[in-house]
């Protein structure tokens, strides 16, 4: 697992998990350790773009555009997670 960031949604206890896929990472918006909606995917070209740059943390600012998304309605979540934990 990668890193997480935590986000509190309508009283929502969610995570962002960030997982690697071929060439560029996932972050998926996780609640109760299950996956439920996949919030962004960021390019390695565009985190080494970004460091080089030094335009900061881009996995923290995405994780802040997926909460925005959130509170825009761009992001839409499905009920909470019920049963035993899931495996991000």
């Amino acid at each position: 697992m990668g890193r997480r960031f935590d986000l509190t949604y309508k009283d929502r206890a969610l995570k962002v998990c960030v997982l690697p896929i071929d060439e560029a990472w996932e972050f998926w918006l996780c609640e109760r350790g299950c996956r439920l909606v996949l919030g962004a995917r960021l390019a390695i070209d565009d985190v080494l773009a970004a460091w080089r740059d030094g335009r900061g943390d881009p996995f923290l600012a995405t994780c802040e555009l997926i909460g925005t998304s959130l509170d825009r309605g761009e992001i839409t979540l499905p009920e909470a997670a019920a049963g035993p934990l899931c495996e991000t």
